[in-house]
């Protein structure tokens, strides 16, 4: 059973809803009560919070299958030289892996900018574009789109992801099982 299968199950009057916030926020907005909660990586949370790591993440290539330029051996050079596609919410046409191609004296040509992910894997089998996708995300859609999933050239950096909660807040059981789930699923994963 999925973790939203179990929770139906186990608590099926719990209501559950996603809502930005930032690291500047999630400290307000967990002392307001606003949330519960919030999942995310651990290296922007403020101080004040209890945090448990849930996963390590990273970004992986994601190509169409039979790209034309893939290797096995694909160094940080062959990866710049690569038409992208970048998923961003920013207005610059910049990413993490600009930062690695600027040390390395590279950089790239991102000919498309998407605010979110869905429409990422769709594209990218449709084209010689290629795109970098936390890789949990890629590997679950490599199954519905026609993309391959690739490791980027090393290094790679990695990050967690990590539940915080407010420290010192009152007990609360309804609040303590869901985080106890979302710490099941996260080591399923």
């Amino acid at each position: 059973m999925t973790a939203i299968g179990t929770v139906r199950v186990s608590a099926p009057g719990l209501n559950i809803r996603r809502r930005p916030t930032s690291r500047e926020t999630v400290l307000g907005d967990l002392r307001r009560r606003d949330i519960d909660m919030a999942i995310g990586p651990l290296a922007a949370a403020p101080d004040g919070l209890d945090l448990v790591p849930l996963f390590t993440e990273r970004l992986v290539l994601m190509t169409r299958k039979a790209h034309p330029a893939l290797t096995a051996d694909m160094s940080l050079t062959m990866l710049a030289g690569l038409e992208h596609l970048l998923v961003s919410q920013s207005v610059d046409a910049t990413g993490s892996l600009d930062e690695r191609l600027s040390d390395a004296g590279l950089s790239r040509r991102v000919v498309m900018t998407l605010p979110n992910f869905l429409a990422a894997p769709f594209i990218v089998a449709e084209t010689d574009l290629v795109a970098l996708l936390a890789e949990r995300v890629a590997h679950r859609l490599a199954g519905v789109a026609a993309i391959a999933v690739h490791p980027q050239p090393a290094p790679a950096p990695s990050w967690t992801i990590g539940l915080a909660r407010l420290a010192g807040a009152a007990p609360d059981p309804a609040v303590d099982w869901i985080c106890s789930l979302a710490g099941k699923v996260a080591g399923k994963q």
